[in-house]
């Protein structure tokens, strides 16, 4: 008897982030980045969020007052 493994969405996500984590440390070999560049490029990926959960409330509150 042949046993069939169905990954759950959550195991798929996980090795989804470590492609990612892996893809990602790859480029940054290749490129060179330090951990100077990825400290500005955390940063700079904070703000972008920060800018996206500020119009994410703006929309929230929109919706809130109809």
């Amino acid at each position: 008897m042949d046993v069939t493994l169905i990954p759950t969405p959550l195991a798929i996500n996980e090795w989804m982030r470590e492609a990612t984590v892996d893809a990602i440390l790859q480029l940054c070999q290749q490129n060179q980045f330090g951990p100077a560049d990825l400290i500005q490029i955390a940063h700079q990926l904070a703000q972008r969020e920060a800018a996206a959960d500020a119009l994410t409330e703006q929309s929230d509150d929109y919706l809130a007052c109809n």
